[in-house]
């Protein structure tokens, strides 16, 4: 059916190269997006609450 000519005797493509790729890939948009989101968190809270919100972080520095 086939003759030995037209087969091809390459290596198979390296699937588990871009698989790893990959899952690093969606670990690192997953950890940005965590990351990002606590910033807006905490900024909103420094905008809403001001002295309220950083006088107790302010104390905890200087007591540690």
């Amino acid at each position: 059916m086939y003759s030995s000519a037209k087969a091809s005797t390459g290596p198979p493509p390296d699937v588990s190269k871009y698989l790893r790729l990959g899952i690093i890939a969606i670990i690192a948009i997953m950890a940005f997006l965590l990351v990002g989101n606590q910033a807006v968190v905490l900024f909103m809270n420094f905008e809403e609450f001001a002295d309220l919100f950083t006088t107790p972080l302010y104390f905890a520095l200087i007591s540690s």
